[in-house]
């Protein structure tokens, strides 16, 4: 009887494990389909900017900043749909040559020493300077640079583009010791 309960308790566990990690690679992927418009936002920006600055002789602050501003975005909160499908950088001298076992050894390795320390420390440290940007009324220094609206929005997403890529170290923890059969090692 114990044995029939303790297998149900693991099973239910399991089934809330499999749905939390749907969710957040639903969400990984609709954020890389955002960020895929995004980038094509960033190239117009650009083209823009140099169009107006070269041919117009004419160069605004405001463009420039739009531009690291959407560069930023866009490689922050990339971040989690790179870690989900593994196409983030890697020291492939070694990693290439290694069985799947021993990549999913490295990767749990990498995950526990730097991923999720990485991400709790940068989302800490983002609150305070998250909160006392809006209490302030934070704006570009510049003139004629972004509105503080623009400007609260890049800053107030860094803690949460490092909070996906936080959510999907659970998952990507998962794949990599083959509990969950949702996504295989390729």
């Amino acid at each position: 009887m114990l044995v029939i309960l303790i297998t149900a308790v693991f099973d239910c566990e399991m089934n809330k494990l499999k749905k939390y990690i749907q969710f957040v690679d639903s969400m990984n992927e609709r954020i890389g389909k955002f960020i895929a418009w995004l980038t094509l936002l960033l190239v117009l920006v650009v083209c823009f900017d140099v169009v107006t600055r070269y041919v117009i002789k004419f160069s605004s602050v405001g463009v420039q900043e739009l531009e690291w501003h959407l560069f930023a975005i866009i490689f922050l909160m990339g971040g989690a749909y790179t870690l989900k499908h593994e196409k983030h950088v890697r020291v492939d001298i070694i990693y290439s040559r290694l069985s799947k076992k021993k990549q999913a050894v490295i990767n749990l390795i990498g995950v526990g020493l730097f991923l999720i320390p990485f991400c709790l420390l940068i989302i800490n440290s983002s609150i305070d300077f998250v909160w006392n940007s809006f209490i302030i009324g934070e704006s570009s220094p510049d003139p004629g640079g972004l509105p503080a609206t623009a400007s609260k929005v890049h800053i107030k997403s860094r803690a949460a583009n490092f909070f996906c890529v936080y959510t999907n170290a659970g998952p990507f923890t998962y794949v990599q010791i083959n509990i969950y059969p949702y996504r295989q090692i390729y």
